[in-house]
């Protein structure tokens, strides 16, 4: 029993929220569509589940959904405490919402996602064995973790102390966003040291591929201007006007 499970079977006053807004969709992978039934499969039902972004692929569309129980405590004299959007329940967004839905059964993606999620980490987990091995690194892959294609990929200064690489991980992201590269990633974490992974869902294991040696191959550029005594390059090129 996971410690989620433990919390929410004690009689208690918490009300569990599981923010799926990022993670839920498939994005962890089979067997389950949410992230939190990965730690408690189908046992621990949240009070409340966030939705969001993936849910209409890139279409504005977003819910909460929650028990009868917690609406009751939203009702003062048979009313409830209303909420208004202008754009609120557009049917070309609910359209948009069934369209994922169709595509992720038919499409088998919740497997497809494991399938090329386990490559992508695994892949990662070999470029941080090489690349670990050579001494005087600019940084190091200190820690690779995730699940399905939803990854983060931790830089660390020295493997003694785990120290953030905060400036080579956004130097990174930027030289990635450009040419010849063209790979939009972010920054996670309380020190902005950790890549954040999470490509669409029709990611492929060519994908995985071009991106790991992409990681590899701008991560050995920064290497060597750190040891030509080049100042890292922190900041993308300033926008033209």
């Amino acid at each position: 029993m996971s410690a989620l499970e433990l919390i929410h079977r004690k009689p208690n006053d918490i009300i569990m929220i599981c923010d799926e807004v990022q993670c839920g969709f498939g994005r962890c992978g089979a067997p389950y569509m949410w992230a939190f039934q990965h730690n408690s499969g189908l046992e621990c039902v949240p009070d409340i589940v966030t939705l969001g972004k993936p849910m209409g692929n890139g279409f504005p569309l977003g819910a909460v959904v929650t028990s009868a129980e917690v609406m009751k405590r939203f009702q003062v004299n048979n009313h409830y405490m209303e909420f208004f959007s202008t754009f609120g329940g557009n049917p070309v967004a609910c359209a948009a919402g069934l369209a994922v839905l169709h595509v992720i059964e038919t499409e088998q993606l919740l497997t497809h996602t494991s399938k090329v999620g386990t490559y992508l980490i695994q892949k990662l987990l070999d470029l941080q064995k090489t690349w670990n091995k050579s001494p005087h690194r600019v940084c190091y892959i200190g820690d690779v973790r995730g699940q399905g294609l939803f990854i983060g990929v931790e830089l660390v200064t020295s493997l003694t102390s785990l120290e953030p690489a905060t400036l080579v991980t956004k130097s990174l992201i930027d030289q990635l966003t450009l040419k010849p590269y063209y790979i939009l990633l972010s920054k996670e974490g309380q020190f902005n040291n950790v890549l954040k992974i999470k490509p669409p869902l029709c990611f492929t294991s060519q994908n995985a591929d071009y991106l790991v040696t992409s990681i590899h191959k701008v991560l050995s550029n920064i290497n060597l201007q750190k040891n030509n005594n080049k100042v890292i390059p922190n900041a993308s090129p300033p926008a033209k006007l």
